[in-house]
């Protein structure tokens, strides 16, 4: 009987009602935030933060283990060029 990988891994089919609400944000060493983004997420402030192992060499890509948020922070200033 053929499965999706989903029943290989125990992951329930999620119904259009639960969508996951993700989105990606970049940040810059100038931006200002109220929380440490390392530490908790700057959309839901959540303290179930991820660092993932990318090959950004610009700076550092994190997830949010409760929204799902994907952001990265970006060694420069805004208006730099990098």
């Amino acid at each position: 009987m053929v499965r999706e990988i989903r029943d290989f891994l125990g992951i329930k089919k999620q119904s259009s009602k639960q969508k996951i609400q993700e989105g990606q944000i970049t940040y810059y060493l100038d931006d200002k935030l109220e929380e440490d983004p390392r530490k908790s997420c700057p959309k839901c402030s959540s303290t179930e933060i991820t660092s993932l192992h990318t090959h950004n060499v610009d700076g550092v890509d994190y997830k949010c283990n409760d929204c799902k948020l994907r952001y990265e922070i970006i060694y420069c200033d805004r208006d730099e060029d990098f």
